[in-house]
């Protein structure tokens, strides 16, 4: 069986075609005493009389289907035995290898502390498909290889206050220089290259965002002109989930919102449009517009699609 390491690739992949630069090897004095770093990457933390292999533990617990709140450790690298012994300087490994501390995964809205102490994860916005998403999301959608290797090497050469504090910029529709600089600074390239490839990484995310709103049948420009306009911390939560949990659920729900806002929103895009299998007609009265369907009789378009009735696609 082929030893297969993709940090390794990962790193082959950020760097050509230019000649790449040797990882921090040796103590890791930043990190934390008692960790050093070879050659190919792999940190290893020292307690005597035994050692902790961290990507070892991390790839056992994930091939296990561990959860990534299971992977958490202190600062200084020791595991944790359990959730209940989180804190917010903890760190854990997300699905792509991302490390982060649990503190920022509160800021970025993706944990939550409880009255307790504890941390769970938030909790999605509730709709009407809760158990195909919950379906969904346990199916991480990645991008191409070559940029999967990109992001992990970046993931374990950027720190995670860096990479979240560009997130929840992108996120939010801001601009991320300052951190493009900073993440610059951490992998030994310029600012300039940092943003070339940051900007590819940025536009296969869109792209896959804007697949999967078309999948509904729906125009992604449109749809996401009105999400950022009605739905904006929404959006900045669905796309917070894109980049760490790797779904595109948070988007389909709110071109869902979109959908039943249509009629509202380009009237004539449900008119001119193949609805599906069962709806025989859509007309306009007034300021609503009415389906007639082969099951339901005649209803509004805002409850069609709430009963999951219609799709918009092209005649």
């Amino acid at each position: 069986m082929t030893d297969y390491n993709t940090y390794d690739e990962g790193m082959a992949q950020l760097y050509a075609p230019k000649e790449a630069a040797m990882p921090r090897t040796g103590d890791i004095s930043t990190n934390g005493a008692g960790m050093t770093c070879d050659e190919s990457g792999r940190v290893v933390i020292h307690h005597d009389p035994t050692t902790y292999d961290v990507w070892d533990e991390q790839q056992r617990a994930r091939s296990n289907g561990a959860h990534y709140l299971d992977t958490a450790r202190t600062a200084s690298g020791t595991p944790l035995m359990g959730r209940d012994g989180l804190t917010d300087e903890s760190i854990v490994t997300l699905r792509d290898g991302t490390e982060a501390r649990v503190k920022d995964l509160v800021t970025a809205g993706i944990l939550t502390k409880n009255p307790d102490g504890t941390f769970s994860e938030a909790p999605s916005p509730k709709t009407a498909q809760d158990k195909p998403r919950q379906a969904q999301e346990a199916r991480e959608e990645l991008l191409d290889e070559g940029n999967e290797k990109t992001l992990h090497a970046l993931g374990h050469m950027v720190d995670q206050s860096t990479i979240y504090g560009a997130l929840n910029r992108l996120a939010a529709g801001d601009d991320i220089d300052s951190y493009i600089g900073r993440a610059a600074s951490q992998v030994g390239k310029e600012p300039g290259e940092m943003a070339e490839i940051v900007g590819s990484l940025r536009s296969h995310f869109e792209a896959q965002a804007h697949r999967a709103v078309a999948s509904m049948g729906l125009d992604p420009d449109q749809c996401f002109d009105w999400v950022r306009e009605n739905r904006p911390r929404e959006l900045h939560k669905a796309i917070m989930d894109h980049a760490t949990r790797r779904t595109t659920a948070g988007y389909k729900a709110l071109a869902g919102e979109f959908m039943a806002d249509l009629d509202k929103v380009n009237p004539d895009a449900i008119l001119n449009a193949d609805l599906g299998e069962g709806i025989l007609e859509a007309r306009q009265v007034g300021n609503e517009i009415v389906l007639k369907t082969a099951s339901q009789g005649e209803i509004t378009w805002k409850t069609a699609v709430k009963m999951g009735l219609v799709k918009v696609g092209r005649k």
